[in-house]
């Protein structure tokens, strides 16, 4: 028996944004992708002689600024400091050693790693690349509702912590296998700030904190870059990791803000992923009246007691061509029973939230590396409620997702208690949604290991989990 464990997510740190509960990839400003980071320094030409000199690059070419920033050449004893010209460039002369480079002055919404860059004898022409800051939404204040969703690799920047203890809440959701870091950047030669990552595991509804990640990165004295590293494997694509990002001030100078980088497999390109957006198809077909628990019927759920335990058998239940629905069946007369219904607008015995609201902290609804059933589930109202301006959600531009209005949903076909009979295509997502999420998983899955209910189903039966039929009071 295959089961399979909620995974909605769990250990923290690289976390995407964000797109939400959405489902897709966020529109990023401009910013180097790894092919132009490794590309050649622009084409400046240097000051002859012994000068030290540095260029910046912005998304493959040279950054001139539009305000003051100063580059310092630092070795430990002494600081030596050059503004940034018109050419990109600042350099300095006299030098002899090993000097650590970092940047003063650069305007808000750019960043770039402090703790990167080191001017030699030998290597005395550097290039630092300067980085978008990507902006997010939401406080961050806490675990759940206000989470920070990261959608793309790239460069993020806390909001102002005001103390030690201040902590603010990210999570992101992979799109593809391979190992992703998150890495803060706070300079090591000012030596003030020392970040941390508090790492948490568990799910979107339920997060415990796992640890603290305070080293990895570039370190000095008092600051020590934190720098934590996760190998996601195919089946973990779609979990969600957590975590918190503090810090603290040697200087009890507050606030400050942590600058920290998401990466995947040590750069930052990522390749968009186009998502499929599924639309149901089946041609509804009203059922007699309206069958709900408040209308004289008691709803079951489909599980049976075998050997101390409990099943879910698909058997049980099949699709009579002549509703559309699957219904409960009796093999050994061939006749049909009660329609089958599948938990729609309404939470789950086994996940406290309804498939209408479960994409507040996630992408659930996208239950492979391209399938999602947004709109399938909640409609155009759903899909317009994630906004043009929030098209990480969705992948799509406003033109893209106009084509979809007005669309119905399982939604829309559900019954006052929130329930929709289950056709085929709903099936399918149900059985897809199961596996992605890991609702079984060799026994140690959440539905397996319900404090309530605890029920096994074989791979093919997982679908169930959702589901349930009305019977009519006597």
């Amino acid at each position: 028996m295959k089961r399979n464990k909620i995974l909605f997510a769990f250990l923290a740190v690289l976390l995407l944004a964000a797109t939400l509960a959405g489902c897709a990839v966020q529109t990023p400003t401009a910013r180097p992708t790894d092919s132009e980071e490794t590309t050649a320094p622009p084409a400046v030409t240097p000051p002859s002689g012994d000068a030290f000199t540095v260029t910046l690059r912005y998304n493959g070419g040279v950054y001139v600024p539009t305000s003051t920033v100063s580059v310092q050449w630092t070795d430990g004893a002494s600081i030596h400091q050059a503004p940034v010209g018109q050419n990109g460039m600042a350099s300095v002369t006299g030098l002899d050693g090993d000097y650590r480079v970092t940047l003063s002055g650069l305007p808000e919404g750019l960043a770039y790693n402090p703790n990167a860059h080191v001017a030699t004898n030998r290597s005395r022409n550097i290039v630092v690349d300067i980085y978008d800051i990507i902006p997010t939404k939401g406080s961050g204040k806490n675990l759940y509702a206000n989470i920070i969703d990261m959608s793309q690799m790239g460069v993020y920047q806390t909001a102002e912590l005001t103390s030690g203890t201040k902590k603010i809440y990210y999570q992101f959701v992979p799109t593809q296998a391979g190992t992703y870091s998150i890495e803060t950047w706070m300079d090591v030669t000012e030596n003030d700030v020392n970040p941390k990552i508090d790492v948490y595991n568990g799910s979107v509804a339920y997060k415990v904190f796992a640890y603290t990640q305070d080293d990895g990165g570039a370190e000095g004295i008092y600051t020590k870059n934190a720098r934590f590293t996760v190998q996601v494997a195919a089946e973990q694509i779609g979990s969600v990791f957590a975590f918190g990002i503090k810090a603290t001030s040697k200087s009890e100078s507050y606030p400050v803000k942590v600058t920290f980088a998401l990466q995947y497999n040590g750069g930052f390109s990522l390749t968009k992923t186009q998502y499929q957006m599924i639309l149901p198809t089946e041609t509804w077909r009203p059922y007699d009246g309206e069958v709900t628990s408040g209308n004289g019927y008691t709803f079951v759920y489909p599980e049976v007691p075998m050997g101390g335990y409990n099943m879910f058998i698909g058997s049980m239940f099949k699709l009579n061509p002549e509703t559309g629905f699957y219904h409960l069946y009796d093999e050994e007369t061939g006749t049909y029973g009660p329609v089958l219904y599948a938990d729609i607008s309404v939470a789950t015995r086994f996940i406290d939230r309804s498939f209408t609201t479960i994409e507040q902290e996630n992408k659930a609804l996208t239950v492979s590396p391209t399938e999602c059933y947004k709109l399938f589930i909640e409609g155009w109202a759903g899909l317009a409620a994630v906004g043009y301006d929030d098209s990480w959600q969705t992948g799509m531009t406003e033109a893209e997702l106009n084509k979809y209005r007005g669309a119905v949903s399982y939604a829309a076909y559900s019954n006052s208690d929130g329930r929709a009979p289950v056709t085929e295509e709903l099936k399918t997502f149900l059985q897809k949604f199961s596996t992605s999420q890991l609702l079984f998983m060799d026994g140690d899955g959440w539905v397996e290991t319900n404090p309530d209910v605890s029920v096994d189903a074989f791979e093919e039966d997982q679908w169930l989990f959702a589901c349930g039929y009305y019977v009519k009071n006597n």
